[in-house]
């Protein structure tokens, strides 16, 4: 793995961290919360359990009833250039080198 260098971005909006192996090996990307995010996150920590409970339970609930946003979200990612595009294109390689098996041969081997 090459050298490692570090970038921070920053907008009006949100602020982002890049680490980005200098021998293009890999890279990683983690969002800073907005502000707002920020806040919202720093008062639900400082729910007593019994509160704390409650609004994970409304969350999930919420969550729940949005079940097509995580799949246009996998949509998106799957894109070429998406978030995915790198693991997909193992895959392809790997199926294309005769390193995988069928999933119907795998769960009759099981």
């Amino acid at each position: 793995m090459g050298e490692k260098r570090a970038y921070y971005i920053k907008s009006s909006e949100q602020e982002s961290f890049v680490q980005l192996d200098l021998a293009g090996e890999s890279w990683e990307h983690a969002t800073v919360m907005t502000r707002s995010v920020q806040k919202i996150a720093a008062e639900v920590k400082a729910l007593p359990e019994a509160e704390l409970d409650e609004f994970l339970s409304w969350l999930a609930e919420y969550d729940l009833a949005r079940p097509d946003r995580w799949d246009k979200e996998i949509e998106v990612d799957s894109q070429a250039g998406g978030r995915l595009s790198t693991v997909l294109d193992r895959v392809l390689a790997d199926i294309k080198a005769g390193r995988t098996k069928p999933l119907d041969e795998v769960l009759h081997d099981a």
